[in-house]
């Protein structure tokens, strides 16, 4: 009887299913696995937090940097200090590039003494350096002119509408060809303009490209001190 058994082809089938089942069940859990290594790397899985890379932030424009600057002033200057210059030196003014500059901003005080703040015009802004006993605001002044100046206040500065970062970049299809990182400067009683200056040193050339503070348009353009195109009779009017 269980020699009968032993031999039963019911028997010997059902241990043969139960074989094959089990040996699928192995190789398709071990070729998942396989498979879940091998596209993992490529997978576009979502890396930890930490890994992620984070943008440049995108630059403020104008007027948020000159409303952070005044803000600094009125906390860490003199009452009725001045803006005597504004300059952005050294900068790269291809418009593709959304990285933060610095910006330094020259003030004269009441007491004869300049002051200075430099700012970074990420988005928000960031003042970076306050410096309220700076000579370099006042002593680029002569008295009548730094006179007239605190008389004056900001008022200026108020009407600026195009910024050094945005006549850096205005100018850099004709700039790059000199120098790919130029300084723009705006020293208001010398020239209420936006000066951008490209300079080779190999070459002793220097490219000096003059912005409307209120258009954005190219007023004059000098190369080695000549100029090269003509001042047009009034700026274009900004719309």
């Amino acid at each position: 009887m269980s020699r009968a058994l032993g031999n039963s082809p019911l028997k010997n089938k059902s241990v043969l299913v139960v074989a094959i089942v089990l040996a699928i069940g192995v190789i398709a859990l071990g070729g998942l696995l396989l498979i879940t290594q091998w596209l993992a790397p490529e997978s576009g899985a979502i890396p930890p937090r930490s890994t992620i890379p984070k943008p440049p932030n995108s630059p403020a424009s104008w007027s948020t940097v000159f409303a952070v600057v005044k803000e600094a002033a009125a906390r860490r200057l003199e009452k009725g200090s001045a803006i005597s210059v504004v300059e952005l030196s050294h900068a790269d003014c291809n418009p593709a590039n959304r990285s933060p500059m610095q910006m330094k901003f020259l003030f004269i005080q009441p007491s004869d003494k300049g002051g200075e703040i430099t700012v970074q015009d990420s988005d928000p802004p960031r003042v970076t350096e306050v410096d309220p006993y700076s000579g370099e605001g006042f002593d680029i002044l002569e008295e009548p002119n730094a006179e007239a100046l605190l008389k004056q206040g900001n008022r200026f500065w108020d009407t600026v509408k195009v910024g050094p970062r945005e006549a850096c970049e205005r100018t850099y299809s004709e700039g790059r060809l000199v120098s790919r990182e130029p300084s723009v400067r705006m020293f208001y009683f010398s020239s209420p303009t936006w000066t951008a200056s490209y300079y080779d040193p190999i070459k002793d050339e220097n490219l000096q490209l003059v912005v409307s503070p209120q258009t954005g348009q190219v007023l004059t353009r000098t190369l080695n001190f000549e100029v090269i195109t003509p001042t047009p009779s009034s700026p274009t009017p900004s719309r």
